[in-house]
């Protein structure tokens, strides 16, 4: 089957560098596949187990860790747990979403749609390549860097008696354990572990509806094109086949809408609930540290978190808009010229484009710009209730 360069460019992305999709037959029949293939589709009860020893390690600390910044890896690890299920139960709706895509992008033959296309595609990649090198380097420098250099100078030069320990999701199992010994390296590697799938979940997640969204944020600027370039000054024949393709074309986005509310209406759900709350236990986790490396990671970790909501919201507020210009690109087109039958088939059309092709879920959380104003607002009540508290 032929597949459209901006298609083929996404699946490829997605299958080597994040491993997010759609199911995992791809990954061949050797060990290596096998093994791969088996972790993720197990990787979201590891998830959950990672934040039932998380849950358990915070109840038996002081302040559940509040303080010292680990308790802001319980929501974020029960997040993790419910993408990882949702990218495994939904991986047949992205498939069925990117070959639909697929067979609509095929059919942009004039340059105008070309043109679109490259206006808003490209974009896209140089912001996903500069998204996913700054989180890697971020987290790499949080995560790995500290812990190089600490057994570095502990072993080669014998200055450290005891290991540092930053906040990080095991962290409370050795809390008060100083020595070297294997249970330090095994938590150690678990961390590291945790973190890594921190990144590559959420950031596979954000590039992927990023992308699918993006690619049906053009469709709709397409069809938005057609409507604009309609030739109604022709024969009536001809006028009537131009409605009718136009009609079958919104047909296909209504389709594409619903196969992208499958996919990611829930998911979103889940993200607008769990940034909130992180983002404020990240703040408030800076407010009362001086910690140079700590504020540096979780000052980074607040920008990510932010820009991701922004960016889902955002993406989300353009399918709004675009939806809303459809519709009013409908009504001005002169519907009395037409012949009865296409006057019905209009006014369907119409009557059709009046509900927006967003993304939501069940006709709640939805992604525009309310929705951020709404996670902004429920991190602030936090904050204020975190403080209050201590106070």
């Amino acid at each position: 089957m032929e597949i459209d360069e901006s298609i083929a460019n996404y699946i490829r992305f997605m299958k080597f560098r994040m491993s997010w999709y759609g199911d995992y037959d791809w990954m061949g029949n050797n060990a290596f596949g096998w093994l791969l293939r088996s972790y993720l589709r197990v990787r979201g009860a590891l998830m959950g187990v990672a934040w039932v020893i998380i849950c358990i390690s915070l109840y038996q600390v002081e302040s559940y860790g509040l303080f010292d910044g680990t308790f802001v890896y319980a929501p974020l690890t029960l997040l993790l747990t419910a993408l990882s299920i949702s990218a495994s139960s939904a991986g047949s709706k992205q498939h069925s979403l990117t070959w639909s895509l697929n067979e609509c992008f095929l059919t942009h033959t004039d340059q105008w749609m070309l043109d679109i296309r490259d206006s808003i595609i490209k974009p896209l990649w140089k912001w996903i390549m500069f998204y996913i090198n700054y989180n890697i380097t971020i987290v790499f420098t949080y995560s790995v860097v500290p812990v190089v250099l600490d057994i570095v100078l502990h072993y080669g030069f014998d200055m450290y008696p005891e290991h540092v320990i930053l906040p990080m999701p095991f962290s409370q199992l050795i809390k008060d354990k100083c020595s070297w010994d294997a249970n330090y390296y095994a938590v150690t590697v678990l961390n590291l572990w945790l973190l890594s799938e921190l990144v590559c979940i959420l950031q596979g997640f954000l590039v992927n509806y990023g992308s699918l969204a993006v690619f049906y944020l053009t469709e709709l600027r397409i069809f938005n094109g057609k409507i604009k370039l309609l030739e109604l000054s022709g024969p009536q024949n001809e006028i009537d086949n131009q409605l009718q393709h136009i009609i079958s074309c919104h047909n296909v986005l209504i389709k594409l809408n619903l196969d992208l509310k499958a996919a990611f209406g829930l998911p979103c759900a889940f993200q607008a609930l769990f940034t909130s709350m992180t983002m404020t236990l990240v703040l408030f986790t800076m407010m009362i540290n001086r910690n140079v490396l700590l504020l540096v990671g979780y000052g980074s970790g607040l920008v990510f978190y932010f820009l991701s909501a922004l960016v889902y919201c955002f993406i989300g507020q353009l399918l709004e808009t675009q939806s809303e210009e459809i519709e009013w690109a409908l009504y001005d087109l002169p519907w009395y010229k037409f012949r009865p039958a296409v006057r019905r088939d209009l006014l369907m059309l119409m009557r059709q484009a009046r509900s927006p092709l967003i993304i939501d879920y069940r006709g709640k959380s939805k992604m525009n710009l309310d929705t951020f104003m709404q996670i902004i607002r429920s991190a602030y009540s936090y904050f204020t209730l975190l403080q209050s508290m201590i106070e």
